[in-house]
């Protein structure tokens, strides 16, 4: 019952701000900013509107594994991207309003079930207000195909799609760019494309509080700290099976979070952060015969992000991070041919290391390397039987290895060609009752490989005005 109520205040929260979202979207046309722009990314008053068309080739498109490769059963396949898009940005004074918008569409040659289209429409709108109080309003709204290993729903055979729509405020006050004190609030709402028995949603509340401070002066602050806190508080829905269901949980946690960075010149950059604090789970009674107590978990995580460009034509960026307890939520493990579903890594940890070349100003050429490990203690399984529906603890740990190399070529003020070439790598395996040893991941079945690459050409039109 509470998870209903929850989903119906949301449903309340939203409508005004999902009215005006649908309303800026229209007057866009349904267009874009690029997945990877922020969508405060253009500082001059304009439209800016692209088209771009790709050619996807992936010799894994179902994400088999080597077992179930067989004739007629996996090989490669070709696919066609259209995408559309556009943003608008308008300064008055110092207030700014951005909306921006994306459409694409994804169609197969041979493997139709997996067609999908995504998109993704928001807005944000920045007040200055009396003195250094400042006030920023978001929205945005997004549908995505769901990727990894379970990119189609067993029961329907169609293509996995999640939808998101977030809405969320800050109030910040500073002085001088010296110091600054900001207080956030975000609601989220993530729910599959259509009524799923194999996958829950969820929708949380976030509240955050931070200090910032920074040492130098105004023309040059290279060293600054951040200390905030952060509240958490959400349920990940109910899930249905034939014969039984999950039951819904409720989640909370509070956490002290810490940064330093330090910029040395332009272009470089040295960061580390750190969070710990306390998260707890209950699962709803009376939506299943065997409902666990609640479970406390400690909130740790730390990170480290270094940029480096010695020169304008290069630079390098790496990342490492390990969260433990964090709520990860939208992260799904499926073996199908045991039936078992793994929901909420308790423990992630992820390299990236990437490198960027310029040998002209109208060539860019990257490499990227990316690790994810995770390992959960939670789940729900059932043995495909009827009623044999129960909440066991399987722990389990899993882990994806992407490797990229991509070119940019800028052909004129408005055209440009991407390729793009990607090998992923993922192994899995799960465990009743027990952990997966340590190094155990490099002799984990191999869950799925695939190689692909994709090259899009691509048009970008600026309109500006005053």
């Amino acid at each position: 019952m509470r998870g209903e109520r929850m989903v119906f205040l949301g449903s309340l929260r939203w409508r005004p701000a999902r009215i005006l979202l649908e309303l800026l979207a229209g007057l866009t046309m349904c267009s874009t900013v690029s997945a990877q722009a922020s969508p405060f990314s253009s500082p001059t008053s304009g439209v800016t509107m692209s088209v771009e068309q790709g050619l996807l080739i992936e010799q894994n498109p179902l994400r088999q594994s080597p077992q179930e490769v067989g004739p007629g059963n996996g090989g490669s396949d070709t696919a066609w991207v259209s995408t559309l898009g556009g943003q608008f940005g308008g300064t008055w004074g110092r207030q700014r309003m951005t909306a921006y918008g994306r459409w694409s569409q994804t169609r197969y040659e041979r493997r139709h079930e997996l067609d999908q289209t995504s998109y993704q429409a928001g807005w944000a709108l920045n007040l200055q207000m009396v003195g250094d109080v400042g006030l920023s309003l978001t929205a945005q709204r997004r549908q995505d195909p769901l990727e990894g290993q379970a990119r189609l729903d067993p029961l329907t055979r169609e293509r996995r799609l999640q939808g998101l729509e977030q809405v969320g405020g800050t109030v910040q006050w500073g002085l001088q760019r010296r110091w600054a004190l900001e207080l956030q609030w975000q609601h989220d709402r993530m729910q599959p494309n259509q009524p799923q028995t194999w996958w829950s949603g969820y929708e949380q509340d976030t509240l955050r509080a931070e200090w910032r401070w920074a040492a130098g002066d105004q023309a040059h602050q290279p060293t600054s700290w951040v200390l905030g806190w952060r509240a958490l508080r959400g349920t990940q829905f109910r899930v249905a099976t034939a014969s039984s269901s999950q039951p819904a949980q409720d989640y909370r946690q509070g956490v002290v979070e810490s940064e330093w960075s330090w910029r040395p010149r332009p272009g470089d950059l040295l960061s580390v952060r750190a969070a710990r604090g306390q998260g707890q789970r209950e699962w709803q009674s009376g939506q299943a015969s065997a409902t666990p107590p609640a479970t406390d978990q400690d909130v740790r995580s730390a990170g480290a992000e270094w940029r480096w460009q010695p020169r304008a034509q290069w630079s390098v960026h790496a990342q490492i991070a390990r969260d433990e307890g964090m709520q990860s939520q939208a992260t799904l493990n499926l073996l199908e041919r045991t039936g078992l579903a793994l929901q909420g890594a308790t423990d992630v940890r992820q390299a990236r290391l990437s490198l960027q070349w310029e040998p002209t100003r109208r060539v860019q050429v990257w490499a990227g390397m990316q690790r994810v490990e995770r390992l959960g203690r939670q789940a729900w399984m059932w043995e495909g039987g009827p009623m044999t529906f129960g909440l066991e603890e399987t722990r389990w740990r899993d882990r994806l290895d992407r490797r990229s190399w991509g070119l940019a070529w800028q052909l004129s003020q408005d055209v440009s060609l991407r390729c793009t070439a990607l090998r992923e790598l993922k192994r899995g395996g799960a465990v009743l009752g027990q952990d997966p040893r340590p190094g155990e991941a490099d002799a984990q079945t191999v869950l799925w490989r695939d190689r692909g690459w994709q090259c899009s050409l691509g048009w970008q039109g600026k309109t500006g005005f005053n």
